[in-house]
């Protein structure tokens, strides 16, 4: 049986700790292990000061720790998601952020479906994705 692999971008995670019912049962599905997850290391980042942003430094800390205890594993840049990447934000150039770029690269190159809460990821068809309307 083939195991299905979910790439979280920073929006999702977001829409994760706010409570999100819909998006809360694909974490629940990396967290008892029935599926892999992934955060790309640049989108774990944006996720940290956007919270840190709207909610203060301690939450940010505290959600950022509690994601890199879990099972999503957190997904460092390398040469292959970086040249994928920069390929992607060429195509796109003021349509995604390179951060964007990064969560779509990641899931391409893993072969994963990126759970979104960018309209724009959604459209593309790089990767296969899941939208979620952010809050």
């Amino acid at each position: 049986m083939k195991v299905s692999k979910f790439v979280f971008d920073a929006g999702a995670i977001a829409l994760y700790f706010a409570g999100e019912e819909k998006i809360r049962q694909y974490f629940l599905k990396v967290f008892s292990g029935d599926c892999m997850g992934y955060v790309c290391e640049i989108n774990l980042a944006e996720f940290y000061y956007k919270t840190a942003e709207k909610l203060g430094l301690e939450t940010a800390e505290i959600r950022y720790i509690m994601i890199r205890n879990s099972k999503i594993k957190v997904v460092a840049p390398n040469e292959e998601t970086s040249r994928v990447a920069a390929a992607l934000k060429t195509k796109y150039k003021n349509q995604l952020s390179l951060a964007d770029c990064y969560a779509l690269a990641t899931a391409k190159v893993l072969k994963a479906t990126l759970v979104t809460t960018d309209p724009l990821i959604s459209r593309v068809e790089e990767a296969s994705t899941i939208y979620f309307k952010a809050l």
